[in-house]
């Protein structure tokens, strides 16, 4: 067994041979910058993976993919999360410049117009012209990768000048801007002045989203490789449990996995070794997209977190409510709008955060963690001391006086066990008048049972729930992982081999069985993304022809349609290899 844990998180990965992934969005980049040398906003949650992204777009090997002279382009990153509120647009450039300094240095015309200007006391825009213009004349290529740029968008010393300036190298020079950030960068301005400048329309958002099967599978397969350990099949449905697709969780939990592999610890130590340890660095992730999400989308995540505890937990007491007591399996848009009248507004935002995961059998949707729902429930709740400022909340609230007889009775009740802090989205949520009831009805059943909810958490959670030979509905992602829970059914509790081969000795009925699995699960991801390739296409109709469309609907048909050929690529060598 190897010494050395393969599975690393925390730090960017910046070595081809262990990144994973992104083939999509990496394409979409070099796409625009091999067309026309366009620049490109990567979007997505934090440990999403960008900062990894960034440097692998950088990396020779990845500009020798794409043909790319090395002398001739250069991929310059920085990272902006320590910009503080006192750095100027001078500083700024002087940062960058530097860095351009040294990787143009064999080219001395350039050089010595960046020395030039940084020993200014201010680098104006004419100044970055002619540097520029000069690099033009030189057939160079400069790439800002430009990580944690929001950092630049909210600070206040970043006005419309130095805005409007980078846009204008970037037309005009060949220069091109790929910037990371959490949000799309026009939702993380300082003002409306600097929201409405065109610098925003220069680039195509690319959203990082969660891995696909194919990725986690490869992550697992690729890192276990000659390390003599394999992870068994009611750990891996642990895994997917805590950490569904998304890249952080998974080498998170895979490294508490492989640790306690290396500790000799038996079956059941290790699982609640994995389960106990992951939940530890969860806390924090969970706090900060908490945190970070609108009031609005918290409404929709308390909604599914609180749909989930009902379906897992036993049937309710006498007095509580039974609106939602036989839910179904996962909750379709119109599921959720019972509770929430803005749910199909809000659920593509989640889901382009890759906190909730769609069913492309069936269009329902829940949690990418069985984790997430817990800590939902747990930061909800609130105690005695919470009581006061919810008493206060209910006097001063103009909203609350505005209710109903009825539902300002039920929001009492209610009120008493949740935690203060949770005044303001619950406040949101109640000015949809339409699902006032059935929102308060929801709460007031989990409310009533949270202590029921908690003494039961051992019955629910990863650790005891994927020690039986199957899993919840729900639990495990759809597609090719559907293998466990198939072979935990029949009780085959031995290795869990991941593609591209069954373990050795599975015989030839795994073999095809392995196979059937994954050309089912690549169909249903070409019905899913050919239905919403025409639902783009008669957007684009819309505007007389699809190039008279909006830049961003193009590069999401583009998306898509690149997506659609790969799928059918792996489908025909499945299907060949029959």
């Amino acid at each position: 067994m190897s010494s050395i844990n393969p599975f690393s998180y925390g730090k960017p990965i910046d070595d081809p041979a262990r990144f994973i992934g992104r083939r999509r969005e990496i394409e979409q980049v070099y796409s625009r910058l091999l067309s026309a040398f366009e620049s490109s906003a990567i979007v997505g949650e934090r440990r999403a993976g960008k900062t990894s992204l960034l440097k692998i777009l950088g990396h020779a090997d990845t500009l020798a993919k794409f043909n790319l002279d090395p002398q001739k382009y250069h991929f310059i990153y920085q990272d902006f999360l320590f910009l503080d509120e006192n750095t100027t647009p001078s500083r700024f450039w002087q940062r960058v410049l530097k860095a351009m300094r040294r990787a143009v240095a064999a080219h001395e015309s350039v050089v010595a117009e960046i020395d030039f200007a940084l020993k200014a006391e201010t680098i104006d825009n004419y100044a970055l012209d002619d540097i520029f213009t000069i690099i033009d004349e030189e057939s160079l290529y400069v790439v800002l990768l430009l990580d944690e740029f929001e950092q630049v968008t909210r600070n206040r010393n970043f006005d419309n000048d130095f805005f409007g300036g980078l846009r204008a190298l970037a037309i005009h020079h060949n220069l091109a801007l790929i910037t990371s950030s959490r949000q799309d960068l026009v939702q993380l301005t300082h003002s409306e002045q600097v929201r409405s400048s065109p610098f925003f329309n220069i680039f195509a958002t690319i959203n990082l989203r969660n891995f696909t099967e194919q990725d986690a599978t490869e992550l697992i397969t690729r890192y276990l490789n000659n390390t003599g350990v394999n992870f068994l099949l009611s750990e891996l449905n642990i895994i997917f449990a805590i950490a569904g697709y998304n890249p952080y969780f998974l080498q998170m939990a895979c490294h508490h996995l492989f640790s306690a592999h290396q500790q000799g610890l038996a079956d059941k130590a290790r699982r609640h070794y994995l389960a106990e340890e992951a939940r530890r660095d969860i806390d924090a992730l969970f706090k900060d997209i908490w945190t970070s999400s609108t009031p609005s989308q918290q409404i929709l995540l308390t909604v599914m977190a609180l749909r989930e505890l009902e379906r897992k937990a036993a049937k309710p007491k006498a007095g509580t409510s039974t609106l939602t007591s036989t839910p179904a399996g996962e909750d379709t848009v119109a599921d959720l709008e019972r509770f929430y009248a803005r749910a199909s507004q809000v659920i593509g935002d989640l889901e382009n955060r890759g906190l909730i995961i769609k069913n492309p059998d069936t269009s329902a949707y829940h949690l990418f963690s069985t984790e997430l729902c817990e800590w939902i429930a747990d930061e909800i709740v609130g105690d005695t001391a919470d009581l006061r400022a919810w008493r206060e909340w209910q006097k001063d609230e103009t909203m609350v006086g505005k209710l109903a007889l009825n539902v300002k009775d039920l929001l009492a009740q209610v009120v008493d066990g949740l935690n203060a802090e949770y005044k303001s989205t619950l406040g949101n949520w109640l000015l949809e008048r339409p699902t006032q009831m059935p929102a308060l009805l929801l709460m007031q059943t989990f409310v009533s049972r949270y202590e029921q909810y908690k003494e039961t958490r051992t019955e629910r959670d990863a650790t005891a729930t994927m020690a039986v030979d199957h899993a919840p509905v729900g639990d495990t992602p759809k597609g090719v992982f559907a293998l466990v829970n198939q072979r935990l059914d029949n009780r085959q509790r031995g290795v869990f081999s991941i593609p591209p081969k069954p373990a050795a000795g599975t015989g030839e009925r795994l073999d095809q069985e392995y196979r059937d699995v994954q050309v089912a699960g690549i169909k249903r991801q070409l019905i899913d993304q050919t239905r919403n390739l025409n639902k783009l296409l008669e957007q684009a109709a819309t505007y007389g022809s699809r190039t008279n469309a909006p830049l961003n609907l193009q590069n999401e048909l583009d998306s898509i349609e690149a997506t659609i050929a790969e799928l059918r690529e792996q489908l025909a060598e499945l299907e060949a290899d029959a």
